[in-house]
């Protein structure tokens, strides 16, 4: 999706505010970004970013990238699989739990507006500040595969990503220990 004259406007200006130059290249990777849906990495920006403009590098993709999350525009996730993961972020939805499902690769998102309270009640507890909030599910699924695949799970019709099972986290069977949260 092309962006218009006010909306590079806007991005160039932060963008510059930043020291950082608005190139063509620059507005390619943020123009693919405005066309995915859910997750992606930084290789498949690579790809989708190539269509807009075929001189995009993948290091300019990596830093743009790195500025985009820094600036909260992006999500930066890791599933355990070797590499992170991207979404677009909206500052004005309530924070949401990524619960991930090793066997298949699905990913979804489900709502948790409860996340920000419980962030601030603990830090103020703990005399902190909060920045932020978030909270990963590693599931295993219950159902038959085939495959690899999960189609006839009711969870397959929900997912907002499918990522690649191999190498995938393994969460181990040790769990931490709990946090004391008592006011000293």
């Amino acid at each position: 999706m092309p962006l218009s004259a006010t909306e590079w406007s806007h991005i160039a200006g932060t963008l510059a505010a930043r020291g950082l130059r608005c190139t063509l290249r620059r507005r390619a990777i943020i123009e693919a970004i405005l066309s995915t849906q859910g997750y992606f990495d930084a290789e498949t920006l690579h790809g989708l970013a190539r269509k807009v403009d075929t001189q995009v590098s993948r290091a300019t993709v990596y830093r743009t990238l790195l500025v985009l999350c820094e600036l909260g525009w992006l999500h930066q996730t890791d599933f355990g699989d070797g590499h992170y993961h991207y979404r677009r972020h909206d500052a004005a939805q309530p924070p949401s739990v990524e619960i991930f499902v090793v066997e298949c690769g699905g990913v979804f998102e489900q709502a948790a507006p409860f996340l920000t309270w419980y962030g601030q009640t603990v830090s103020n507890r703990l005399g902190l500040e909060l920045i932020g909030a978030r909270l990963q599910l590693f599931t295993r699924c219950r159902h038959p595969q085939r495959g690899g695949k999960c189609a006839e799970c009711p969870h397959a019709a929900k997912t907002v990503a499918r990522l690649s099972p191999k190498n995938l986290l393994r969460p181990s069977s040790n769990s931490m220990p709990p946090i004391n949260l008592q006011s000293p």
